[in-house]
């Protein structure tokens, strides 16, 4: 077996060190630029209906997406990163707001009419406004009321009778239909307000 001679051995960690720093020169007019793994284009987006009322979501930005969530279920969904406008109809009540997608949501539709307890999801519940009201038919004949506001409503009534229901929040223009005649009113839904209607005049 050869020797290696010190010599030679030192001219040979010689050219191992000049190729080694060659390596992270570049060259001339040429940019030097490091790669790393960026975000992906797409992100989760999950909505958890935990309503007894079908949750539809439409989201519009860098895409288009229509959504269905079913009562007490939970989805999950791929988007494009970005930020939406989004509609939610749940609960009888239809809403606009904005979505910001650039990082994984939970949304959180909690029973209608209350709020979600679960931190760090966006809480369906303090856009969708439900109240309990109450609506009574003091006529002496059969009645149809229409609500039309936040979102449309028909009921129907024997004479004499009282229902209470659960409704969007807001103001509302009254139909009825009774006693072979049509009346019109204005009327305000919160919590525990009562709607009493007679023939109309």
């Amino acid at each position: 077996m050869k020797n290696i001679k010190p010599l030679n051995l030192l001219l040979l960690f010689a050219i191992l060190a000049s190729l080694l720093l060659t390596a992270a020169v570049p060259l001339p007019n040429q940019s030097i630029y490091f790669s790393s793994v960026g975000k992906s284009d797409l992100t989760r987006l999950i909505v958890d209906n935990q309503s007894t009322s079908t949750l539809y979501l439409w989201l519009k930005g860098p895409a288009f997406y229509y959504m269905v969530v079913k009562p007490k279920e939970s989805e999950v969904f791929t988007v494009m990163r970005g930020k939406y406008d989004q509609t939610v109809r749940a609960c009888g009540d239809t809403v606009e707001s904005k979505l910001d997608m650039t990082t994984t949501q939970t949304l959180v539709m909690p029973k209608c009419g209350s709020k979600s307890v679960t931190s760090g999801v966006v809480d369906l519940g303090h856009l969708i406004k439900i109240v309990k009201i109450t609506v009574k038919n003091e006529s002496n004949s059969k009645m149809i009321v229409v609500l039309e506001g936040p979102a449309t409503y028909v009921f129907s009534f024997d004479k004499d009778q009282k229902k209470t229901y659960t409704v969007a929040k807001g103001t509302y223009n009254v139909t009825y239909y009774a006693c072979g005649r049509t009346g019109e009113r204005k009327f305000s839904a919160f919590h525990g307000k009562e709607l009493t209607l007679d023939c109309p005049k």
